[in-house]
């Protein structure tokens, strides 16, 4: 299966799926890489009270270090202060950075 045949369902809190779909948050932060590559269709789902599928993106690519490196390499990119980074990476060793393009905005939502 090719990566433009894949899609990643991507897990987020409602102020995060409007980052994204606004253009503030291009880069999403995950303590483990899931198994995709650059290309690979991302299907943005916001969290309760919302619960529903806002959008899609893609992976334009992604990057990994240690927290500090990336904090200090896309800061500008992920919506979130220093501290709500630390403590969301609290104890990883490696941090993962998904970069989105391509986003566009489902009108009317997808409830689930």
């Amino acid at each position: 299966m090719s990566d433009r045949n894949r899609a990643l369902l991507l897990s987020v809190k409602p102020r995060f799926a409007e980052s994204i779909l606004n253009g503030t948050k291009t880069a999403e932060i995950r303590r483990q890489c899931p198994a995709v590559q650059p290309g690979t269709l991302v299907i943005i789902y916001a969290t309760k009270p919302v619960g529903a599928i806002v959008g899609t993106a893609r992976i334009s690519d992604i990057s990994y270090g240690s927290p500090d490196e990336m904090w200090a390499h896309h800061h500008m990119h992920v919506g979130i202060e220093k501290g709500e980074f630390d403590t969301y990476l609290a104890g990883a060793s490696v941090a993962y950075v998904l970069l989105l393009a391509e986003v566009q905005r489902l009108v009317p939502l997808l409830t689930l």
